[in-house]
């Protein structure tokens, strides 16, 4: 459907706020699919993906879809498969540190942290359970240390985290 294929391109869920978008010019994703084929320029365009940060989207749906290696210079994987499907339950402890970053935030900006994580943690099931706690409520919530140790000092990245753990840990 319509949102899985949104997921699909930006995993953190940034392009569902598109989904009427893709509703009203098209009748199925198979059709959506096609327009993309024919001119993916045009396509973007018809969604409102237009700017610079979804051009990198594009590149990337084009990495995950002709199974290309990812751009060298990046040095980052491809999302996994599971990462980037809506309704899939995600397997923490065998999804990799680099996989699991870019699956919080497509651009891949997250990949700084890479080498803080791999030093410090075993599989992305040790961070969610570290981070994830309850507050006075008994409420999950996304402890805040988690900022400090891996240094992330950028709004942006800081909410694309919280954004991460709320979608998949429900805090």
């Amino acid at each position: 459907d319509f949102k899985r294929w949104l997921t699909e391109l930006d995993p953190s869920g940034g392009c569902l706020e598109h989904l009427p978008q893709a509703l009203q010019r098209y009748d199925t994703v198979e059709q959506l699919q096609e327009a993309w084929e024919q001119d993916n320029e045009k396509c973007f365009e018809a969604l409102g993906l237009t700017c610079p940060a979804r051009q990198r989207l594009k590149q990337r749906w084009v990495q995950v879809h002709s199974n290309l290696p990812p751009a060298s210079a990046t040095g980052a994987l491809p999302p996994s498969a599971a990462a980037v499907q809506e309704d899939t339950v995600i397997d923490l402890k065998q999804l990799s540190f680099s996989d699991w970053l870019a699956s919080v935030d497509v651009s891949l900006d997250l990949q700084q942290y890479l080498p803080c994580i791999q030093e410090s943690y075993d599989t992305v099931s040790q961070i969610v359970a570290t981070y994830t706690v309850e507050n006075g409520s008994h409420e999950k919530t996304l402890d805040p240390q988690l900022f400090e140790d891996f240094a992330v000092d950028v709004a942006a990245h800081r909410a694309a985290f919280r954004s991460w753990f709320v979608r998949f840990c429900g805090v």
